[in-house]
């Protein structure tokens, strides 16, 4: 196969996600859409990821990785902090193509714009 076939082969496997992501591509509404749903399926497998943390260890964790969560969000998109409160946690994400902020907390301390605990709010 020749180079540029392979380039062009490759370049038509790529998931709509990393296409998105190309800084010389406009994002449409659609695309920040389909960016902002991934965005929370990635906050609720983080709240699932953190109650399994939770039930081995009896605290939530701040890190991800060794010693923490295990836990990696899609592509593009980026695990800004997760805090942990005295009762629970909260994290806030973001993807590179979007200025829009997705937050979720467990216990009584909330990150704006999430208002209702264990759901994902974007702004």
């Amino acid at each position: 196969m020749s180079a540029t076939l392979r380039t062009a082969f490759v370049f038509l496997t790529l998931p709509a996600s990393l296409l998105a992501q190309d800084s010389n591509h406009a994002v449409t509404p659609a695309d920040s859409a389909r960016l902002v749903a991934v965005m929370k399926a990635d906050l609720r497998r983080l709240v699932i990821a953190e109650e399994a943390f939770f039930a081995d260890s009896v605290k939530y964790s701040s890190r991800t990785g060794s010693g923490g969560v295990t836990y990696n969000p899609s592509t593009g998109n980026a695990l800004l902090f997760i805090t942990v409160t005295p009762d629970g946690w909260n994290a806030v994400m973001k993807n590179s193509s979007i200025p829009t902020r997705c937050t979720v907390f467990i216990g009584s301390t909330s990150v704006p714009p999430a208002v209702k605990e264990g759901f994902p709010t974007c702004r």
